[in-house]
């Protein structure tokens, strides 16, 4: 004969999986749905996530960008394609600023002689500097919602033998020379 004490566990044991089980139940009806936890040292520093935009918000139309390349002959160093790199440059060049970006020009050699407005006026007799085919560019960025220009210098630190077939193209050194409205009667190229 079985002691009575097995129906008595087996009861037991029953009664708490039950308990168990109503518990595990009833906290995850009222809890919510599993998020992103914070790191701890999120919590302590006490980060707060960042939350999308509304579906309602609609981004930015993209910016119109014409770049032309140098039509010169450029060492093996500057034979790549430099418009990738010269439009994120000004970006970022025009970035202070601060207004969205309605279009962009890049042009191929630099701004002789102080000239910023390229094709206005008469310009002065001026002898620009030696420059090698492919080292300058120059921009023109017009922003959404003002009459303003900025004008931005791009430029090449160069190896002294641009001959190496091995050398690839520098990373671009930009100047915000202006940021204003242009004078009456210039157009952008």
């Amino acid at each position: 004969m079985k002691p009575p004490r097995t129906g008595l566990r087996l009861a037991l044991t029953v009664a708490g999986f039950a308990i168990g089980l109503t518990a595990v139940v009833a906290l995850g009806l009222g809890a919510t749905p599993p998020g992103p936890s914070p790191m701890p040292s999120e919590a302590a520093a006490g980060a707060t996530a960042t939350v999308p935009p509304p579906a309602t918000e609609t981004a930015a139309p993209t910016p119109t960008v014409s770049c032309r390349r140098d039509p010169g002959t450029v060492p093996p160093s500057l034979a790549s394609d430099p418009c990738p790199t010269a439009v994120l440059a000004v970006e970022l060049a025009v970035a202070t600023v601060r207004l969205p970006i309605s279009r962009m020009v890049i042009e191929p050699g630099p701004l002789f002689c102080d000239v910023i407005w390229e094709g206005y006026g008469t310009p002065r007799p001026c002898r620009g500097a030696a420059t090698q085919p492919g080292q300058f560019m120059h921009a023109y960025v017009v922003f959404r919602g003002t009459d303003k220009v900025a004008v931005v210098m791009l430029g090449l630190d160069l190896p002294d033998s641009g001959s190496d077939p091995h050398a690839t193209r520098p990373p671009w050194n930009t100047t915000l020379v202006a940021v204003g409205i242009p004078p009456a009667g210039w157009v952008m190229p």
